[in-house]
């Protein structure tokens, strides 16, 4: 069985798929990378966000965080601010019992 669990990994790999954990890892790469472009602002930490605990069912969740942030117009008070607000688009899962 442990053969078929490398091409499965490397088929989750070239689909996009990323954990909970590396999914908020790369929100927080993509929001410091964002913020140090505007006046002022303050750097986040993966530790402190809580990267390390992440559910795996949060990955599209920091996958969209990532994406505003590191998509975004960061050049600007009017540009940051489009972004924080394209960021408040994503949705957090919930449960829905």
């Amino acid at each position: 069985m442990r053969p078929m669990l490398i091409p499965l990994a490397a088929i989750a790999l070239l689909a996009g798929c990323n954990s909970g954990q590396q999914a908020c890892e790369d929100y927080v790469a993509s929001y410091n990378s964002c913020i140090e472009h505007v006046d002022g602002g303050y750097l986040i930490d993966s530790e402190i966000t809580g990267c390390d605990v992440v559910d795996d069912d949060n990955a599209d969740f920091y996958d969209c965080l990532a994406d505003a942030y590191g998509n975004g117009d960061c050049t600007s008070n009017e540009g940051w601010a489009d972004t924080v607000a394209q960021a408040a688009t994503c949705s957090y899962p919930t449960d829905t019992e």
